[in-house]
């Protein structure tokens, strides 16, 4: 009872600088800055530089406020309970607060404040699904943002945020970031904010059965210490996977990787033999995006291929029942289906609803009637799409609605010729497209 009765009164002592930090956090979520005629209007900023919230702060309930701020602490009340705002140095102090030396009751942030571990395992939720959040992790995580970046990348940027100096972060996260564009402002703050320790890279062996997510576990120091000159580098293959003692492994099975080599464009994690004969290739020939003009444009992703990929049989269906969605219904080629020089296609059609972020669909800006226009444009489509709703509706991969494919700014690429070639390949399967074939995300196109 004692330690709930303390619990309490810190709880209620600092309920006054939560609701400020409430307040503070709802100008991206109900309270956003505004432009009138006047300048720009930032309600719960305007409101937290006036004397009178700090009243209001001790005695919600009993502070008259005008209309304007009233309405702000109530948006921020709201928009605090939706989105648990959660304030780490609110819910840990003693992790990141001391007693002033020589005081007894004056407290300072800690310069060697922090945890001393972060683990984790972020969710696996792509950047289509943080558009409501986008403004917020840019503001403040701007030293790792981008716009088409994933939400594991801001969760590394909060586990460094709130470790203490010369401690460990580990995470299991996506290897994308090794090399993607989006990766670039990340591994930018890992090598000059911390001390890349160990990376075991699992690639394409399927650590998650049910998903191919390329996992990858991160381990680093927080900067504080400049004597570690290589990181620990350790590539896990699938046929490793089958009663894998993990330490044992990466004993056995790890390289160094000078520090040096980790560059904001890109992460180079060979063997340093195989690194050197990679950068003799790059410094005697010219690069593919250079020589073509264009960069590899990745196939159609759909979120759900149940869904969007149909064979000749239902394909004919859906055009017997309505003719009008014929043109929707395009034929595609898989990773297997190019061969060397040629594309072999296989009968296979995709149904492609583009997005209505970027084409004029007669139900793009109805809003509500939208679903009741798709209807009666492609009754057939719509059939046949809504006994697959709920899947559909839980696609990260997905339009402005729910049976639409994610926005997608080349479509026009896929008509003219192309090059196409598999993402995996173990040969070279190469082809010259002239027929305006789509692709699936397990290929490329070059245009």
């Amino acid at each position: 009872h004692e330690s709930r009765r303390e619990f309490m009164g810190a709880t209620n002592a600092l309920a006054p600088v939560r609701r400020l930090l409430d307040v503070y956090t709802s100008q991206w979520f109900g309270n956003e800055e505004k432009l009138l005629k006047k300048g720009a209007h930032n309600p719960a900023e305007e409101f937290l530089r006036d004397g009178m919230s700090e009243t209001w702060s001790r005695a919600p309930g009993t502070v008259r406020l005008p209309e304007r701020w009233k309405a702000a602490t109530v948006r921020a009340a709201q928009a605090a309970t939706e989105r648990r705002f959660f304030h780490w140095e609110l819910e840990f102090p003693e992790v990141f607060f001391r007693l002033a030396p020589g005081t007894v009751q004056k407290v300072e942030r800690n310069p060697q404040g922090g945890f001393d571990a972060v683990i984790g395992n972020p969710p696996w939720i792509r950047q289509e699904s943080l558009q409501a959040e986008k403004k917020f992790l840019g503001a403040r995580f701007a030293s790792v943002f981008d716009s088409v970046a994933d939400i594991y990348v801001f969760m590394l940027a909060r586990g460094l945020s709130v470790l203490a100096p010369q401690r460990r972060l580990g995470m299991l996260v996506p290897n994308k970031w090794f090399r993607a564009e989006y990766g670039a402002p990340l591994r930018r703050t890992l090598v000059g904010a911390t001390q890349p320790v160990a990376i075991v890279d699992f690639g394409h062996a399927p650590l998650f059965p049910d998903a191919d997510t390329f996992p990858c576990i991160l381990i680093v120091q927080k900067a504080g210490r400049d004597d570690l000159r290589e990181v620990v580098v350790c590539s896990v293959s699938r046929e490793a996977l089958s009663g894998l003692d993990l330490p044992e492994y990466v004993e056995r099975a790890s390289h160094p990787v000078r520090v040096s080599r980790l560059r904001s464009q890109g992460w180079d994690l060979e063997r340093e033999e195989i690194a050197q004969l990679l950068e003799k290739i790059r410094n005697s020939g010219v690069p593919l995006k250079q020589y073509v003009g264009s960069a590899p444009l990745y196939g159609i992703k759909t979120g759900f291929n149940e869904a969007f990929m149909v064979d000749q049989e239902t394909r004919d269906r859906l055009v017997a029942e309505d003719p009008a969605c014929e043109p929707v219904i395009r034929r595609y080629l898989r990773g297997r289906d190019i061969q060397r020089w040629t594309p072999e296609w296989d009968g296979q059609w995709m149904i492609v609803m583009r997005s209505s972020e970027n084409h004029a669909w007669p139900w793009a800006g109805a809003g509500d009637r939208a679903e009741t226009i798709f209807r009666k444009t492609y009754p057939s489509l719509f059939a046949h799409f809504s006994r697959l709703k709920p899947a559909l509706l839980k696609r990260q991969d997905k339009g402005r609605f729910w049976w639409e494919l994610r926005a997608c700014d080349y479509y026009d690429k896929f008509d003219a010729p192309k090059i196409v070639y598999q993402v995996i390949a173990f040969h070279s399967r190469i082809a010259l497209d002239r027929d305006g074939l789509l692709g699936n995300d397990k290929t490329f196109i070059l245009p």
